[in-house]
């Protein structure tokens, strides 16, 4: 997905959530954005949560490459569980 296309997403299902941003602006926010994040799972030594958005597990793991062991690391992302109906919304009263 490109960076255009997931802002034209954020626009259409929570305009509110772009504000008054132009959609060049929003496009520039969202790539710092996941610039920080892939920073962030690059340098880290363990598991990275990035509230909302899910998991990355980080592990070091040897890979084996014509007969040797050759340290490598492995990123798997973990996408967050979806709320119980009685955790997403307060009940109204």
């Amino acid at each position: 997905m490109k960076i255009a296309e997931l802002a034209a997403q954020i626009k259409e299902k929570n305009p509110a959530a772009a504000g008054k941003l132009a959609d060049k602006a929003l496009e520039r926010l969202l790539r710092i954005a996941l610039v920080q994040v892939r920073s962030a799972v690059a340098e880290a030594e363990e598991n990275v949560h990035i509230e909302g958005l899910g998991r990355f597990a980080v592990r070091n793991v040897d890979k084996v490459v014509k007969g040797e062991k050759v340290p490598t690391r492995r990123v798997i992302y973990v996408a967050p569980k979806p709320k119980a109906a009685s955790e997403a919304e307060p009940a109204a009263e």
